[in-house]
């Protein structure tokens, strides 16, 4: 099951890096057309990617805040006195206490 997660994941990255890429090279490429008037089709593929890019821009900017409030609260609990997970005590560890 975790493998599937995996492969998903890896595929779910590599869809968002080919879109930003290929999104920006049809707006470099196709900056400098011939527009035909108001209801040019390629002006709208350029505003249609750009508007992509800026959500796609978004969606990695609000998963990076929210990630760094997360570990900032992991790290508030830690220093308030909150007890720590189980795995992470020294008997979980195995470490022996000789006097």
């Amino acid at each position: 099951m975790s493998c599937q997660k995996r492969i998903s994941a890896e595929l779910l990255c590599v869809i968002f890096i080919l879109a930003m890429l290929l999104s920006s090279v049809f707006i470099i490429h196709e900056a400098g057309h011939d527009c035909t008037g108001e209801d040019c089709p390629i002006c709208q593929a350029i505003v249609m990617n750009s508007q992509l890019l800026r959500l796609i821009g978004v969606a990695i900017l609000v998963l990076a805040s929210l990630l760094g409030i997360l570990r900032t609260k992991h790290a508030w609990a830690g220093t308030l006195g909150f007890s720590l997970p189980a795995s992470r005590t020294l008997v979980s560890w195995k470490i022996r206490l000789n006097n």
